[in-house]
């Protein structure tokens, strides 16, 4: 998925029309249409504007972390997840959990892979 793609789907996720998104980077309505038709690319140097006007990471924006914003869970709740996802694997029958392994080697298979792109 490419930049100004995940842009406009977070626009439509947040049922934002491009007019604020514009007003907030204090750019014109039809700068954030010329990024949208490919004619131009300068919202790169608004990224960390544009993850703030989201809440989502730069790195989510980019296309480098499929997670919005993994600041959003402190330190706390996410040793709870983990604790309670840990807890759940080690339920399951020795199969199950060899298919767990499996899906987590390659869920870090695919990671390297866009990694290297």
């Amino acid at each position: 998925m490419e930049i100004i793609d995940r842009i406009v789907m977070l626009l439509n996720e947040k049922g934002v029309e491009q007019k604020a998104l514009a007003e907030y980077l204090g750019v014109h309505p039809q700068v954030i249409t010329e990024w949208k038709g490919g004619r131009k690319k300068s919202y790169m140097r608004y990224i960390d504007k544009i993850a703030a006007f989201f809440e989502v990471s730069t790195d989510y924006i980019l296309g480098n972390d499929p997670i919005k914003n993994r600041s959003t869970l402190s330190n706390a709740e996410l040793n709870v997840e983990l604790e309670t996802l840990i807890n759940d694997i080690l339920n399951l029958p020795p199969s199950q959990i060899e298919k767990v392994r499996d899906y987590v080697d390659f869920l870090m298979s695919q990671r390297k892979f866009s990694d290297n792109k």
